[in-house]
């Protein structure tokens, strides 16, 4: 009753949409995938942030482009600012 009367956003115990159907990974993503290597050059990761409104980003290893894993937006803004 509290979480309801503070306005406090919470995701419901049961979906509300059926999750019986199998979705494809194509069908919500976009086209244009916007990774980033294992290590990245500074300028390009500010223009990166710049131009999208991406919150996650996968990252691929630098030799073979295999997946490694995904970094938030909020986590390369905090680094960022960590490293100036």
């Amino acid at each position: 009753m509290l979480i309801e009367l503070r306005a406090i956003p919470f995701v419901e115990l049961d979906p509300h949409y059926n999750y019986e159907k199998k979705i494809k990974a194509k069908e919500i993503m976009t086209k244009d995938v916007i990774t980033f290597k294992e290590v990245e050059k500074l300028s390009v990761i500010l223009k990166i942030l710049e131009s999208t409104t991406h919150n996650g980003f996968p990252v691929v290893t630098n030799e073979k482009n295999l997946f490694n894993g995904v970094i938030l937006r909020n986590h390369l803004v905090v680094l960022i600012k960590k490293a100036n």
